[in-house]
């Protein structure tokens, strides 16, 4: 897990986008909170898979770990998105 973190903005970085790495943020995250006083809103938090991506199929989750799955974000002013097609008409346009 890597993050990046200004002001009260994060972005975390995890190997797979899974239950299981969702829980192990956190856990990380609550130790930061009990360290630091800052905690996550939750009502503002998205994962957005990134990378190669199965097939869309009707059981892919929309949520894990009760956060809502996603297929663009922005944090930072940086606009993030799991679909190359606007990137690819931009460079090949």
């Amino acid at each position: 897990m890597v993050s990046a973190q200004l002001a009260n903005d994060c972005l975390a970085l995890l190997r797979a986008c899974n239950e299981g790495n969702v829980q192990a943020l956190f856990a990380a995250m609550e130790i930061f909170a009990m360290a630091t006083g800052q905690q996550l809103n939750l009502k503002k938090c998205r994962i957005l898979p990134l990378g190669v991506q199965p097939a869309p199929s009707p059981s892919a989750p929309t949520t894990l770990a009760s956060i809502p799955v996603c297929t663009t974000a922005t944090t930072l002013g940086i606009s993030f998105s799991n679909d190359p097609g606007p990137l690819e008409q931009q460079v090949t346009g």
